[in-house]
């Protein structure tokens, strides 16, 4: 006779086992695109890589890894018959491997793999890490643990076991993107290639004055915009910036770039806006038309 009664032991087991497997998940499903994307973004100068192409395979990867290991590995627990001990074990490395891949950097990277792509060296590291992570969770909880509620839990009580199984998804993503957040983030900035953090502002509101506004454009839509040296009512508007200095430190190539903007400028370091391409190619074949 089949008991029908699901005892307080078993009902803790199955929701402390299914949050710890939902924490991982999550973890690994919000964060690890995000950290690679940050290796990236703070790589040394000359170090970026196409993080997009890098998320792209870290995610097949690890579809593959789950769907193979959870067939392969949910066939032997059930011959073995030892599904405790692989949901023990497995969740114990599962959750090693979960927190390893906060230990990645670009200079841990460098000292394990000294070569000058570190920054990818560590994004590699963490795809490794990841399909690692996804073996261990795949066997212990999709393979193991989903077939230990189901051989455990009598037929009457299978619907409620799963309703609640199902619902620790959401509560592992408020838990820990919601509450616990805030101990992933931090102040805009950016390293210097000294390693220096500066920290900058969210949005930065730009202000180009010269001595004589009115000769910055020609065009007449951008020169209802430009906002004239001087006095505007109660309100004097004063010439803020100026060049000190100029050092000359010789002749240095330099590299001109366009992006797929209408106006083909974009901002480097400190919000510079770049010079248009366009009209200086114009200004040096000028000599040659004339």
């Amino acid at each position: 006779m089949q008991n029908n009664k699901l005892g307080i032991r078993k009902r803790l087991i199955f929701i402390l086992a299914g949050i710890a497997g939902q924490f991982a998940w999550c973890i690994e499903n919000m964060y690890l695109n995000s950290y690679i994307a940050y290796l990236n973004f703070n790589a040394p100068t000359g170090q970026g890589f196409d993080y997009s192409l890098m998320i792209a395979i870290t995610t097949a990867l690890s579809a593959i890894t789950a769907t193979i290991t959870t067939l392969l590995m949910g066939t032997l627990t059930d011959k073995l018959n030892k599904r405790k001990i692989f949901i023990s074990v497995g969740y114990i490395v599962w959750g090693i491997a979960t927190a390893s891949f906060g230990l990645v950097n670009v200079n841990n990277a460098n000292s394990l793999i000294p070569i000058s792509m570190s920054a990818s060296s560590a994004a590699i590291m963490v795809i490794v890490i990841d399909c690692v992570m996804t073996f261990f969770g795949s066997t212990s909880n999709d393979a193991a643990f989903n077939s230990y509620v189901t051989r455990n839990t009598p037929e009457n009580k299978r619907g409620k076991v799963e309703g609640v199984l199902s619902i620790l998804p959401l509560i592992a993503m408020l838990i820990i993107f919601v509450g616990l957040n805030g101990l992933t983030t931090k102040d805009a900035g950016y390293r210097d290639d000294n390693g220096v953090y500066h920290k900058c502002n969210l949005a930065y509101n730009i202000t180009i004055t010269t001595r004589d506004n009115s000769e910055i454009v020609s065009l007449p839509k951008k020169l209802e915009r430009v906002r004239k040296l001087g006095y505007d009512g109660d309100r004097i508007y004063y010439f803020e910036n100026k060049i000190e200095s100029i050092e000359y430190i010789g002749v240095k190539k330099g590299r001109c770039i366009t992006v797929d903007n209408p106006s083909g400028l974009y901002c480097v370091d400190d919000f510079i806006v770049t010079h248009n391409s366009f009209a200086l190619v114009l200004a040096m074949a000028e000599p040659l038309m004339t």
